[in-house]
C-alpha cells in the first residue's frame, strides 16, 4: 500500500471519530439541559425546606427545676384489701361454725383451726396532693375499692386516708388526708394548651423508694384506641 493510500485510510479514520465525537457531545449536551428543564420543573413543585430558628427554639438542658419543684406534692399510696371468700370456703366456714364443726373438733376429725379467714391482698400506687387541705388524685384501680389506704408524703410523714369519691372510666380516685398545716400540692394544667410534640414529665413514688421521674413527649392528642 502506497503512502497517499495510508494517509487517505488514516484521515478517514480520523474523520468518523471526530463525527462520532461531535454526536455525543450534542446528546450528551442534550440530556443535561432536559435533565436541568425537569429539575426547573420539578423544583417548582417542591415545597420550600422547613428550618427551625434555634435562637428562638427552647430545648431543656435538665428537668431538674421542676422535679425539685413538684415533688413535695406527689406521694405514695399503700393499701389493703379483704377479698370476698369463694362461695365453696363460705360453706366450709358455715359447716365450722355449725353444730357438726364442732363436733368435728371436740372429737378430733378435724383439725380445731376455727374458720377460714378472708385473705388480704395488698397494693402501692402514686399520687398527687391537688389542694393544700389534704386532697390527693391517685388511680381508681389503687384505691377505689381498698378497706385501709396509708399515704405517706416527701418527708416520710404518714397519714390514713379515706376514699372522696371515685371515676372508674377514667380510672381516678380522690382521697383525703388530715394534716396539721397546709400541704404543698400541685395544679390541673389546661389541656387544651397540650400539643403534640410537648415535653412530659411522669413524677411517681409508686414504691415508697423516694420517687421516681421520666421524661417523654406528648404522642397523640384526643385519640381513641377504642379501650373504653
Amino acid at each position: 500500500m502506497s503512502n497517499l493510500t495510508e494517509r487517505r485510510l488514516l484521515w478517514r479514520g480520523r474523520a468518523r471519530f471526530t463525527v462520532a465525537a461531535l454526536l455525543c457531545t450534542t446528546v450528551l449536551a442534550g440530556a443535561v439541559a432536559a435533565g436541568g428543564l425537569m429539575a426547573a420543573r420539578a423544583a417548582q413543585d417542591i415545597p420550600a425546606a422547613i428550618s427551625i430558628d434555634a435562637a428562638t427554639t427552647t430545648w431543656p438542658t435538665s428537668f431538674a427545676a421542676v422535679v425539685e419543684a413538684v415533688k413535695p406534692a406527689v406521694v405514695n399510696v399503700a393499701v389493703s384489701k379483704r377479698v370476698q371468700l369463694s362461695p365453696a370456703l363460705q360453706l366450709q366456714a358455715q359447716r365450722q361454725n355449725g353444730p357438726m364443726g364442732d363436733l368435728q373438733r371436740r372429737f378430733g376429725g378435724q383439725p380445731g383451726t376455727g374458720a377460714p379467714q378472708a385473705p388480704t391482698q395488698h397494693g402501692v400506687g402514686s399520687g398527687f396532693i391537688v389542694d393544700p387541705a389534704g386532697y390527693i388524685v391517685t388511680n381508681n384501680h389503687v384505691a377505689g375499692d381498698a378497706d385501709e389506704i396509708t399515704v405517706t408524703l416527701s418527708d416520710g410523714t404518714t397519714y390514713d386516708a379515706v376514699v372522696i369519691g371515685t371515676d372508674p372510666k377514667t380510672d381516678v380516685a380522690l382521697l383525703k388526708i388530715n394534716a396539721p398545716k397546709p400541704l404543698p400540692y400541685v395544679q390541673f394544667g389546661d389541656s387544651k394548651a397540650a400539643r403534640v410534640g410537648d415535653w412530659v414529665l411522669a413524677i411517681g413514688d409508686p414504691f415508697g423508694l423516694g420517687g421516681t421521674v421520666t421524661a417523654g413527649i406528648i404522642s397523640a392528642n384526643g385519640r381513641d384506641i377504642g379501650a373504653g
